[in-house]
């Protein structure tokens, strides 16, 4: 049930049926979680990761992301690499409408349509499914040829990103060991790419090693994708991964403090599954579970409320494709699950 503030037509007290489901789907618990989101304890960047339509979409995609009370969106255009292959792969034929040049073109008209800012999100895809932050080079001239094909995708999408007035623009997403053994090539990139977009700059370190980035104070935010182990329960309350958060917290503040920037969640997230907020990374378990997924949603905006060093973040991540049936799914979308009422009175308090 929601209660509703009959002037501002917003949401202000949420009670939330959630249901934990078994390998069959059967309702085997039934919870209520009561979430009460104030005046100003949202963030200021309210995102969405898209998910890239594989085509061409409509205006109703867009105004879908604003009914929950977004005002970002982020765009992801892959590049890909092979493993033991020093080659960036990007732009080509086969890939999806939305990583397009003119894919992402039209997702912005439609974007600014609704009055969406737009953060700008490259992201580098191993083909052969292992993890971007162990990405490592046999040799220096491996390394070398690697970062000329990574600057040049880098520096394609940043020159589009610039031309359609994006307003963010991150030049990289959890490539950990690079940033860590490889740290002269991202300062110079970072300077190459301020030659050529205006915009605001962060880079997307993943939860795991946000401290080792030694180029943040040439950025605007400290970018972190917060897969952050909180707790291994089935379903956890929302009073548990509060407790959870605690330390993060305090990491990240102090962190922040000390390089006198703002922190965003370039990424945050959890999948509608048991367990989803013990290793989010991990996408093996498949017993659907919406509670787990909703209070942890709840969990994580009642930790940040009023955190003035915290600018917000994007939710990972949302369908556009208009045949997408992500309900059926034990995946990260909120998209037709109890979360989406939690993304949407955290996003639309006042």
């Amino acid at each position: 049930m929601f209660s509703f503030n009959s002037s501002t037509g917003w949401p202000v007290v949420v009670m939330l049926l959630l249901l934990s489901c078994n390998n069959a789907g059967s309702k085997t618990a039934v919870q209520y979680s009561s979430v009460n989101f104030s005046a100003d304890t949202t963030f200021q960047i309210k995102g969405i990761s898209i998910e890239a339509p594989p085509k061409p979409i409509g205006t109703n995609a867009m105004a879908k992301i604003t009914a929950v009370n977004a005002n970002w969106i982020s765009l992801t255009p892959y590049a890909f690499c092979k493993k033991n292959d020093a080659t960036v792969y990007f732009g080509n034929t086969h890939q999806w409408w939305g990583e397009t040049k003119e894919g992402i073109a039209g997702c912005v008209k439609l974007a600014r349509e609704q009055h969406l800012k737009i953060m700008m999100k490259p992201h580098l895809w191993l083909a052969d499914g292992e993890y971007t932050g162990h990405l490592k080079m046999a040799d220096d001239k491996s390394w070398i040829k690697w970062e000329a094909g990574y600057r040049d995708y880098i520096l394609y999408f940043a020159t589009l990103a610039d031309s359609l007035q994006v307003e963010m623009f991150c030049l990289g997403t959890e490539l950990g060991y690079s940033v860590k053994e490889r740290p002269q090539f991202w300062s110079a990139l970072i300077d190459t790419v301020k030659k050529i977009y205006k915009g605001k700059l962060t880079y997307a370190a993943n939860w795991d090693d946000y401290m080792q980035f030694s180029c943040w104070q040439k950025l605007d935010y400290i970018g972190v994708d917060a897969y952050f182990p909180l707790t291994g329960a089935a379903t956890p309350s929302v009073d548990k991964i509060e407790r959870a958060w605690a330390k993060y917290i305090n990491q990240l503040q102090t962190f922040g403090e000390a390089k006198s920037m703002p922190v965003l969640f370039t990424e945050y997230g959890w999948r509608s599954a048991d367990k989803c907020a013990g290793e989010p990374w991990v996408e093996n378990i498949q017993t659907v579970n919406e509670a787990a997924q909703a209070n942890a949603y709840a969990g994580f905006y009642k930790s940040f409320t009023n955190k003035k060093w915290f600018k917000g973040g994007f939710v990972w991540k949302w369908c556009t494709g208009e045949n997408n049936n992500p309900r059926s799914k034990a995946d990260f979308t909120p998209q037709a699950k109890p979360a989406l009422k939690i993304i949407q009175s955290f996003y639309g308090a006042r």
